[in-house]
């Protein structure tokens, strides 16, 4: 698991001055990436070797408590599934109290960039993924546990 820290700025609220709802994915986007680089397997680094790219194919995204300007919040993401050509992560969001916010999960397919098919995802990355899956289910059910106690 990986924590990502932000400040929501006013670019990142609508009118209501809460978060706007795309706003929360490109955070949690943010995060994924900055946590790839930190694992050596930054996807700028893969897309440029030409080989393969990793296109969302789906998006869940849930408000369980309004973030506001100014707000100070942490991302806390996670592998929960790893196949042989996609993965997904998921991410549950928090203020400072540990309320939890929000929730979200992307997956990801692995295509070729040359012929846009599926194909397997390169063995590093997997192999990587592989063993943050494993360590993030126990995390989750951890900051689940700290979630619903201090609620």
């Amino acid at each position: 698991m990986f924590k990502y820290e932000v400040t929501i700025k006013l670019s990142d609220t609508d009118a209501t001055g809460r978060i706007f709802y795309t706003s929360q994915l490109q955070h949690a986007s943010a995060g994924f990436e900055e946590w790839m680089e930190h694992l050596g397997i930054g996807l700028s680094k893969i897309l440029a070797q030409g080989e393969c790219a990793f296109p969302i194919i789906h998006v869940e995204t849930d408000f369980k408590s309004p973030m506001k300007l100014g707000d100070r919040v942490s991302f806390y993401i996670f592998i929960d599934r790893l196949g042989d050509s996609s993965f997904s992560w998921s991410y549950q969001v928090m203020d400072q109290n540990k309320k939890e916010l929000g929730t979200g999960k992307t997956v990801h397919v692995c295509v070729d960039q040359k012929t846009e098919r599926k194909r397997l995802l390169p063995e590093i990355f997997a192999q990587t993924l592989s063993q943050q899956l494993r360590f993030s289910s126990s995390a989750f059910a951890q900051s689940r546990s700290l979630s619903s106690d201090l609620a």
